[in-house]
């Protein structure tokens, strides 16, 4: 402020140097426990920094008598935090006086967000009175840069009477830990035969969302996003329909400072193809809602009977689509037969949903002394048993292994260590392994 009269500029000389200068009021945990002696404080402590919201942290002062002037000095995190401009008028970033003290001369008022300091140093001029008690000397607003905890640390403390007198007062540090925003909720639908769209919750306070693609269904998202958006809805043209290629989607919310949620949730599309008037199997990889019975699988294959493999008894459970037999209920990963018709069945089958949590799919291993047949698929988390020579192997007890083949009606049959063929296994595929009594797996994977 300009000054109006000499008589002001002494006093303010004299609380300035003692504030820069007298080192007796620096910062002194060992007095701390002293119920006479004078503290800075933050509050709240600890503190939680959540998504994209901003902290109001008080800087307190406590206890103090006759407290004229303050020269405050501050650290923390750069890369944790981040300190919000609480004066647009004015370059650099400015903190918010608390109201403790009058802001007759702010002589350094900053916040240095790359190397993370504040500091804060005023003084009273005539004729405001001394104060004391306790009261908030400044407000830091805060948001979060990275995910992590940040010391909020009292580099200096020093407050001054107004005989520019050192009171003696410690500083007590606090801790800030900040919080990822929401990770949104992700779905998936099917628009048509060949698009996809993509749908997500939305997450408050949020800058944009980063949606990521892959042909692997645990791929680790990676940026630059496949793209970025300011709604919660995109719609992916030409995806559904390519059996030669699925794809997988997460997303994550993105706050105006950068912070990063975690991923969402998985979704993704699987495409089998079919042959039209013939016996087809296919398995259901994905968690779909729409796929809930027999009935609601015939209908989406074109079918006119769907059939389930029971191993215990050896025999197949067969529904005849909206007529005979039980609807029986269907279960992610497991495979099915399905009599497709000859005019109305798509060439290919093209189901959407959530990526089942690595490690969900099991099944029962069925086994008999001259080996029993099973039918399972090969779990979406384990490409590794790219062979059937390697499924075998990792079930145990397998002397044989199987895929149907629709276009001839037939199995193709691998005679563990004799042959014919080691043929190409995919994951969320059906196979059909015939378990001996020499393996010890009750369940596999």
């Amino acid at each position: 402020m300009p000054l109006k009269s000499k008589k002001y500029f002494l006093p303010i000389l004299i609380i300035i140097f003692g504030l820069l200068f007298n080192g007796t009021g620096m910062h002194q945990h060992a007095l701390a426990d002293d119920p006479l002696i004078a503290s800075v404080s933050i509050s709240p402590n600890p503190a939680s920094l959540n998504g994209c919201e901003t902290l109001a942290l008080a800087i307190l002062v406590n206890n103090v008598s006759g407290l004229y002037g303050a020269d405050i000095q501050l650290t923390f995190d750069p890369s944790i935090l981040e300190v919000q401009d609480d004066d647009p008028l004015r370059n650099g970033v400015q903190v918010q006086n608390g109201g403790f003290l009058a802001p007759d001369f702010v002589l350094f008022n900053y916040a240095d967000n790359s190397n993370g300091t504040i500091r804060y140093t005023i003084t009273q001029l005539n004729p405001t009175q001394e104060v004391s008690g306790s009261g908030k000397l400044i407000i830091v607003h805060l948001k979060a840069k990275g995910n992590g905890s940040s010391a909020v640390h009292f580099s200096k403390v020093e407050l001054a009477n107004r005989d520019a007198g050192n009171i003696p007062a410690t500083g007590q540090d606090g801790t800030v830990t900040t919080n990822p925003p929401s990770s949104p909720t992700l779905t998936i639908s099917k628009l048509n035969s060949s698009d996809a769209r993509l749908s997500w919750s939305s997450i408050g306070g949020i800058a944009e969302y980063h949606l990521y693609r892959g042909t692997a269904p645990y791929f680790a998202p990676q940026d630059p996003a496949y793209q970025t958006l300011s709604g919660t809805q995109y719609d992916d043209s030409g995806v559904l329909g390519d059996y030669t290629t699925n794809y997988f989607y997460v997303v994550k919310a993105v706050c105006p400072n950068g912070a990063v949620s975690a991923a969402s949730n998985r979704v993704g599309e699987f495409d089998f193809g079919l042959v039209r008037n013939a016996a087809n199997t296919i398995a259901l990889p994905l968690i779909d809602p729409s796929l809930q019975t027999a009935d609601d699988l015939g209908a989406a294959t074109g079918s006119s009977k769907v059939s389930e493999w029971v191993p215990e008894t050896s025999s197949f459970r067969t529904r005849l689509v909206n007529l005979i037999g039980p609807n029986f209920s269907l279960q992610t990963g497991h495979g099915y037969f399905v009599r497709t018709n000859s005019s109305s069945t798509p060439t290919v089958f093209t189901m959407v949903g959530s990526v089942p949590e690595a490690g969900a799919i099991t099944f029962p291993i069925y086994r008999a002394a001259s080996c029993r047949l099973n039918l399972l698929s090969l779990p979406l988390d384990h490409p590794e048993l790219n062979t059937a020579l390697k499924i075998a192997t990792s079930i145990g007890g397998v002397p044989k292994i199987s895929e149907w083949v629709a276009s001839t009606g037939s199995f193709r049959t691998y005679l563990v260590g004799v042959g014919p063929i080691d043929f190409d296994t995919k994951i969320g595929y059906p196979y059909w392994p015939c378990a001996d009594n020499n393996g010890s797996s009750l369940s596999w994977p």
